[in-house]
């Protein structure tokens, strides 16, 4: 049979949106640790405040975040990387432990022992307590890492996706079902999101505790993520190609880049609005509009990514990630920092706190790029070595399950040189060949 695969030098996608997301979350947090008498006028230029272009929005790129993760979660049962059996779920948990909790607990440690020994004290065992079961919110009495809730977040999530599978595989068999899944989960999360809201009004740091940190109110964006794959799905099997696609498909490189830099300047506004100007029509519109948005933008972005692979079945086997493939393509590097996005997030929360008052600028703009300049060369110099020494060793203990006989014709098929991005954070394409 002749092999028509071909092989290219192209930036992954995916990984180049994690990175986005987490520097958003990262310059946010830089942001916020400037004098607050400063946060309004960090970037005057001829008396026009563009501060708000600096603010990025951090909590959208934590969102990006659940709905990416929704998508690769589901993918992973989808393709049948884990078969829906009591040794492919068992699996995907333990895989999922594998993932998350030897740095999470590493990262603890180190706090524990060199930044917060106190915490050892019998009235802090509660908090102890809570993190190590992953209830990890920002209202625990002793938080030695406030970054660390999202992780938790996240894993609640990862102990229900099979239940998320099982519940809608059946049902998500046409389009009008997916749409009418995904517009029925947003108004319902709308609504709920709305009635609490109402409780909590106007005060932002009770929604954060409240709203922005449960599983619950953010199960619409992992839903979000994890309808692409139903959406591809049913492409792939009504092999029907739309013909706006076709026509969009041309230009799609520019037109993701223009959307997603519409969805910065937006959202970047937005928060700057809630945040720092504390107007309350805008602190409404973040705390209703913006999830959705997020979760819609976002599900365009993965979608239009996976298409071609998924749906037209592009034989393409991208160049594996090095020194040499960077130079020739220099976007790559953008992979860099997307597989090192776990370590940077889970690191850089304690550097901000022990370089806060270290480094100063008069001048607001100097100090916030010096502040984030410093945050991420040491996270990221941090996360590359935890990823050598820690996340690797432990992806290696990894185990999946085959395929059920004559399950996979009715899921969705990848190419093999694909199948690793369903189980985790996507990567290279053929960095895991073999697994």
């Amino acid at each position: 049979m002749k092999n028509n695969t071909r092989r290219v030098n192209k930036l992954e996608p995916l990984l180049a949106l994690r990175a986005f997301a987490c520097l958003l979350v990262l310059a946010v947090h830089c942001y916020g640790t400037l004098p607050q008498s400063n946060w309004e006028k960090v970037w005057l230029i001829n008396g026009y405040n563009l501060s708000w272009l600096l603010y990025t929005p951090g909590q959208a790129g934590v969102w990006i975040f659940f709905c990416l993760s929704g998508y690769l979660m589901g993918k992973a049962f989808y393709t049948a990387r884990y078969p829906i059996s009591r040794i492919g779920v068992l699996n995907f948990w333990r895989n999922r432990i594998l993932r998350v909790l030897p740095l999470y607990y590493f990262n603890l440690l180190l706090l524990f022992i060199f930044v917060t020994p106190t915490i050892l004290k019998p009235e802090n065992w509660e908090s102890i307590y809570r993190m190590f079961v992953l209830d990890y919110q920002e209202d625990l009495p002793y938080n030695p890492n406030g970054a660390l809730w999202s992780v938790s977040t996240e894993f609640q999530y990862y102990m229900i996706a099979p239940f998320v599978f099982v519940t809608l595989n059946q049902f998500l068999k046409t389009n009008k079902r997916i749409l009418l899944t995904l517009v029925l989960c947003i108004l319902f999360m709308l609504l709920t999101r709305t009635i609490f809201w109402l409780e909590l009004r106007p005060s932002i740091l009770l929604w954060t505790e409240n709203i922005y940190h449960p599983l619950y109110f953010n199960i619409d964006l992992f839903i979000t993520g994890f309808l692409i794959n139903a959406a591809l799905l049913n492409q792939v099997q009504t092999n029907s190609i739309p013909h706006f696609y076709k026509f969009l498909n041309r230009y799609k490189v520019i037109l993701l880049t223009i959307i997603l830099g519409v969805f910065y300047l937006v959202s970047a506004y937005i928060s700057y609005n809630t945040f720092v100007e504390t107007r309350q029509e805008y602190q409404d519109l973040f705390v209703l509009g913006l999830p959705i948005l997020t979760g819609l933008t976002t599900f365009f972005v993965i979608y239009n990514c996976e298409y071609d692979q998924v749906v037209n079945r592009a034989c393409l086997k991208n160049e594996k990630l090095s020194v040499s493939a960077c130079l020739r393509n220099p976007l790559r590097i953008f992979e860099v920092f997307g597989i090192l996005t776990y370590g940077i997030y889970v690191w850089h929360s304690p550097l901000l706190e022990s370089i806060e008052k270290v480094f100063y600028l008069p001048i607001p703009i100097n100090d916030l790029l010096l502040r984030f300049t410093v945050v991420f060369v040491l996270s990221t110099l941090l996360a590359s070595i935890t990823y050598f020494v820690i996340e690797v060793p432990a992806e290696r203990l990894k185990t999946f399950s085959s395929p059920v006989a004559g399950k996979r014709s009715s899921l969705l098929i990848l190419p093999d040189h694909q199948h690793h991005a369903a189980d985790d954070q996507p990567q290279p394409r053929q960095t895991r060949e073999g697994n």
